[in-house]
């Protein structure tokens, strides 16, 4: 015997008409949980289920992220279960949909499975969401009633997945390209920032709240290498969660540090929980105490070497991964060309200061020289006595001259003149 359809057997309008309005969802600007709501809301008009469940494929983890419809109610990221875990694993990995008549007699006791048992579903079909582009996920449907779904349902709902397909890949274009819009926005002002002014320290805690925007850290700081100690210096940090618990001017041994590896092999390094309890340091010990579970540290490299690190640290598992590289590396390449400016501009200070030096050290030989034009002589004797006399002359006290005649009284007493505050009068 057939099975009763889940559909109305007359209502081929319809479901042309269901069709079109999911098609139409393709051109609207929705997030993706925004789209699934919707998107059950109207396939309900062709199909009569209790339960609605959107898988999208998570390349990161290799894993099925569940949002799950019911009761006109989207719950998003009920679970996240592994490929090989699930039979909406299997439809993502095969591409090809999967009818189970009734849940009871299924072998497969799969996560969902139970789930749907747990809902009251006896029966549920699964189909693959792809588009020519991507294999996205997959769609699942169930039913309180036994072989709900027959081949002429089965046969609707693919091209009723192959729409949703294509509305969900517009939806995660659409979110890409706000996140990347979002990202240079942030670098902008990241830029603009460093460029306003060079000092790290002051501006470092607006940086930070910039990027917590897109990547949400809850620690954040620049280490610069000693090179005397061989240690990373806390130059700038922001915890909020415990402000004063790490000195901005702690000082990490390299091997202590996790952003030592990433200094000694210029590379990005990722640190889980696990990993950061191998290190003994006054960094990650108050790091863990505040339940970080994760971390990632970045070189700051420059032509002139590699300057030290630009660390992150979340309370959330895999808080960062490949997706927030570039965006990191810029910001962290922005910062190590800030902290060499900076450098930079120390140093020409300091030569400038220097030079300002020098040139009052020469002016002042240069008029020591001029006021004693008249007197030539190298000896150490003549040397001890025009000292004497450029010692008396910015007083006003009087000076006693004293010499046999013809040793040059006369020339003294007029380089003393010249050289006191009454040289005009």
């Amino acid at each position: 015997m057939v099975p009763e359809s889940h559909f109305d057997s007359d209502g081929d309008l319809r479901r042309y008409e269901a069709l079109l309005e999911m098609a139409d969802l393709m051109v609207h600007h929705r997030s993706v949980q925004e789209l699934f709501r919707e998107l059950a809301g109207r396939l309900q008009k062709v199909a009569s289920f209790e339960v609605a469940c959107f898988s999208l494929h998570d390349p990161l983890k290799n894993a099925m992220r569940l949002h799950f419809w019911e009761a006109n109610t989207l719950v998003p990221n009920l679970a996240e279960l592994p490929v090989d875990d699930s039979a909406i694993g299997w439809v993502w990995q095969n591409q090809q949909p999967l009818v189970v008549p009734d849940v009871h007699s299924d072998t497969n006791l799969h996560p969902v499975v139970n789930l749907l048992k747990d809902k009251g579903i006896r029966s549920y079909c699964t189909l693959p969401l792809t588009t020519a582009q991507k294999r996205l996920g997959a769609l699942l449907l169930g039913s309180s009633r036994v072989a709900a779904y027959n081949e002429r349902d089965l046969r609707l709902l693919l091209r009723v997945a192959e729409l949703m397909a294509l509305a969900v890949e517009n939806a995660l274009t659409r979110s890409a390209f706000q996140q990347e819009k979002e990202r240079l926005q942030m670098l902008l002002q990241v830029n603009t920032t460093l460029v306003s002014n060079l000092d790290l320290e002051q501006v470092f805690p607006a940086i930070s709240g910039f990027i917590r925007r897109v990547i949400g850290q809850d620690f954040a700081s620049v280490a610069i290498y000693d090179e005397a100690t061989h240690a990373l210096h806390k130059y700038v940090l922001d915890f909020p969660e415990a402000k004063g618990l790490i000195g901005a001017d702690a000082i990490v041994p390299l091997s202590e540090a996790p952003g030592g590896r990433a200094f000694l092999e210029r590379e990005n390094k990722f640190f889980n929980r696990a990993d950061l309890m191998t290190f003994h340091s006054s960094l990650v010990g108050p790091l863990l105490g505040h339940g970080m579970r994760s971390m990632c540290c970045i070189p700051l490299v420059t032509p002139k070497g590699t300057l030290g690190t630009f660390d992150l640290a979340s309370t959330e598992e895999n808080a960062f991964g490949p997706q927030d590289l570039g965006f990191l590396n810029q910001v962290a390449a922005q910062m190590a060309i800030a902290l060499d400016n900076a450098r930079a501009y120390r140093e020409i200070a300091e030569l400038k200061n220097k030079l300002a030096k020098e040139k009052l050290y020469l002016e002042d030989e240069i008029r020591f020289e001029r006021n004693f034009e008249e007197i030539v002589g190298e000896s150490p004797a003549l040397k001890r006595v025009l000292n004497q006399a450029k010692t008396v002359a910015p007083n006003d006290a009087t000076v006693l001259i004293l010499g046999e005649t013809g040793t040059g009284k006369e020339l003294v007493a007029r380089a003393i003149h010249r050289m006191s505050s009454r040289k005009g009068g």
